[in-house]
């Protein structure tokens, strides 16, 4: 990331895509880089507050009238002014939006979803500063993850991957100390990965180490080919002595989104196992 834009280039900015806006009234004009944290701000309502979003948000979700703010790691900062927002919300912290939000003298708050608990931190702020509610969520996801618990094999292996090129001798598995680590745990299920959180790259041997009872496949936007990939998988995954049928594929952008589709991707995972 490029270093933050000087307090005084900030301000000059701001004054000449349309001025500073007053530092009081109503917070109606949002502007938020995230998919994760634009996707749960349109489920707690507040679809009619963002004036803006990141382009990687804006293919994955329809935000009606919000105006394509470039992506986290080069916003549109002259767009983004443009639109006199009244706040600015990214996931992360990024110093160019922070010194653009400083110069104009609005809000700038950053979240984190790198685990489960900081998706609810995220509910709690928005739920703070714009009176929305995500109790239906909250109760929804709970409701979800006890049927699951119920009907899977308790403490069963799986394996998430990530990514992984079918045909290549290493993938990216989902860590402890993740979201999905998370997910996973209140299913029911034991995550097979490594020690230690993160994502890290395993390889076939690594994986055979693992023995996971069941390896579940992420393919987010390539819906297109799944037919060919979960055959592929099955086959690779098969030549290693892992049971074809205990491999699954699944496609969506949501499935590596925490948002407010938690329960989906639950549930998707959880069709690997039954």
């Amino acid at each position: 990331m490029r270093p933050g834009l000087p307090a005084a280039a900030s301000l000059s900015l701001a004054l000449c895509c349309g001025g500073v806006p007053g530092r009081t009234g109503d917070d109606g004009r949002l502007v938020m880089y995230g998919p994760s944290l634009v996707e749960l701000a349109m489920a707690g309502g507040l679809g009619d507050r963002l004036a803006g979003a990141d382009r990687f948000s804006l293919a994955a979700i329809d935000v009606p009238g919000a105006a394509d703010v470039g992506g986290y790691l080069d916003p549109s900062l002259e767009t983004l002014a443009s639109l006199s927002p009244t706040s600015i919300h990214s996931v992360g912290r990024n110093p160019d939006l922070a010194d653009l939000a400083s110069a104009l003298g609005i809000p700038y708050h950053s979240y984190s979803f790198d685990r489960l608990t900081d998706v609810f931190a995220a509910m709690d702020t928005l739920e703070r500063l714009y009176g929305c509610s995500f109790d239906s969520l909250r109760e929804g996801l709970a409701a979800t993850l006890d049927s699951i618990r119920l009907s899977v094999p308790r403490g069963a292996g799986i394996a998430v991957v990530i990514w992984h090129m079918p045909g290549d001798a290493s993938c990216t598995l989902a860590g402890r100390g993740t979201w999905i680590g998370d997910l996973v745990a209140l299913m029911g299920l034991a995550l097979a990965a490594p020690e230690g959180a993160g994502y890290p790259s395993v390889s076939l041997e690594g994986m055979i180490l693992l023995s996971p009872d069941y390896i579940f496949c992420a393919y987010p936007g390539q819906g297109a080919d799944s037919a060919r990939i979960t055959e592929s998988e099955k086959e690779f995954w098969g030549g290693f002595g892992f049971s074809p049928e205990s491999v699954d594929c699944a496609f969506g952008e949501y499935l590596l989104v925490p948002g407010a589709r938690l329960g989906a991707t639950a549930r998707r995972i959880a069709s690997c196992v039954r």
